[in-house]
């Protein structure tokens, strides 16, 4: 029973380490490096699949090339491009004293806009506790009036 790793394989193979270990990763060989011992078995496996990736390899680039299509005579020729002008770098562009303003009146239109919202959101909170209050006290006066009515109608002994 020998053991080769991978890298002894990949020699044999001369290919690359690395693309035997992807190719044992997609057989779910589990690999950690190219000095990864694998066992007999394994590395059967692995020559069977070479070969077929092999043949595989050899008939693509053996196959012959789609023939191109011909164009009509009557057809367009294309016109010739035209050479790519890179463009310089872009130059940085100072900002004027308009620019500077504008952006400043808008963060200021930002930061109110933002103000008024918050004094609304206060506004609402206030109205929704003044309304809880209210409601709470209408709660207890119907207490006290039930309370009265009740003690009007019981008998007094």
């Amino acid at each position: 029973m020998s053991k080769f790793t991978v890298s002894e394989l990949a020699n044999e193979f001369g290919v690359p380490a690395d693309e035997v270990v992807g190719l044992l990763r997609q057989m779910d060989i589990p690999v950690r490096s190219h000095m990864s011992m694998l066992s007999d078995d394994q590395v059967a496996r692995i020559r069977a699949r070479w070969e077929r990736e092999k043949r595989v390899r050899a008939e693509r680039t053996t196959a012959p090339a789609p023939a191109a299509r011909r164009r009509r005579a009557n057809a367009v020729p294309e016109s010739v491009a035209a050479p790519v002008v890179t463009a310089e770098a872009p130059t940085r562009r100072r900002r004027k004293a308009a620019d500077v303003q504008a952006a400043a009146e808008e963060q200021a239109a930002a930061a109110h806009a933002a103000a008024e919202a918050a004094a609304a959101h206060e506004a609402a909170a206030a109205e929704a506790a003044r309304l809880e209050a209210e409601r709470a006290e209408q709660e207890r006066q119907r207490a006290e009036d039930l309370a009265r009515i009740q003690a009007a109608l019981t008998p007094r002994s």
